[in-house]
């Protein structure tokens, strides 16, 4: 009888936050879950994007793979941090072999000295490589990061009968990503997403993150930053560090821009890989205007093309010394183009 009870109580500690997570927590509009299920489905990747929101709103795989006949993959997530980038990193190559990687490096992230929750959780609670999964959260928040992997529910609640609804549908249990398309916006497959959304002509372009002169870069973004280049080192896959597009009236009112521009320079430039910063391309290569952004920092899905398409363009060496030395060069011999 003893026994009898004690595996009714085991069998109950594993079916009670089973039952919590499935019926209750609130990821049923997750692009990261339908990501993350088409990167495990994937094949080998020869191009693998990584990054915050402005990769996956501002790299068109489809396009990609049609210019380079290449397989590619964006694996961006919203506020990804370099952290995540590596670990995101490590479960590709170990699940499906990465040839080449594009690292978005934008200062957006890279002054903080450690992961958030909701960047942090939006992966984990997809990862399937235990491993890279559970070293990330220990890394990151302990042992209260394990007890979120198990219980998701700790912050992801949304108790409602139509998430209750909605979880038992084909198409959540499909990972359809037709299921999370909106009315501004639509997941395209690959881990882009299509945004409809322009910016008015009254829109004031403005970020209040701030570059830290003495620091442009964290010390715990470049000790993420290192550990990429290591692994990339280590695994025979060709490192790229991109700088997404953002508006110059953007970048004017960020401060120390240039100052974290030669940092992220520097380290390229002792690593021996590329850097391609598209906030230093010459006008005649990338020309984007106002109705090419849907907010402040990033591309709507019009800008994400001629991004995409100029990306693939330096890829294939159609063009040749496509970028300016610095940002005031660029402000300098383009001043009638600036937006903002």
């Amino acid at each position: 009888m003893k026994k009898l009870k004690f595996l009714i109580k085991c069998i109950l500690v594993v079916i009670i936050p089973f039952a919590l997570n499935f019926l209750f927590v609130g990821d049923v509009n997750s692009y990261t879950r339908v990501m993350l299920s088409e990167l495990y489905a994937d094949g080998e990747i020869d191009l693998l994007f990584l990054g915050p929101s402005h990769t996956y709103r501002g790299i068109n795989t489809q396009i990609v793979e049609e210019q380079t006949g290449l397989n590619a993959f964006n694996a961006g997530s919203s506020s990804q941090q370099l952290q995540g980038s590596y670990y995101l990193l490590k479960e590709a190559n170990e699940n499906n072999g990465v040839k080449m990687v594009f690292l978005d490096v934008t200062y957006i992230l890279n002054g903080l000295e450690k992961d958030g929750k909701t960047q942090t959780y939006i992966l984990t609670d997809y990862m399937q490589g235990k491993d890279n999964k559970y070293e990330y959260l220990w890394n990151t928040f302990g042992i209260e990061g394990i007890l979120n992997d198990i219980l998701p529910i700790m912050h992801g609640q949304s108790f409602s009968l139509e998430t209750i609804k909605e979880h038992i549908t084909r198409e959540y249990l499909n990972n359809s990503y037709e299921y999370i398309t909106y009315s501004n916006e639509a997941y395209y497959g690959q881990g882009f997403v299509y945004s409809y959304e322009v910016v008015d002509e009254d829109f004031t372009f403005y970020d209040e993150r701030k570059i830290n002169p003495e620091a442009p870069l964290s010390n715990y973004s470049k000790e993420y930053l290192q550990k990429i280049i290591e692994y990339c080192n280590e695994n025979g896959i060709e490192l790229f560090l991109i700088d997404p597009p953002m508006p110059d009236g953007t970048l004017v009112m960020t401060e120390y821009y240039q100052l974290y521009v030669d940092e992220v320079s520097a380290i390229a430039e002792k690593a021996g890989i590329e850097y391609w910063n598209f906030n230093l391309i010459k006008e005649d290569i990338l020309t984007l205007e106002r109705t090419d952004y849907k907010d402040a920092v990033h591309l709507n899905g019009i800008g994400a093309e001629k991004y995409t398409d100029t990306l693939c363009d330096i890829f294939n060496g159609v063009v040749d010394n496509p970028f300016y030395k610095n940002y005031s060069q660029k402000l300098l011999n383009n001043p009638d183009n600036t937006i903002g």
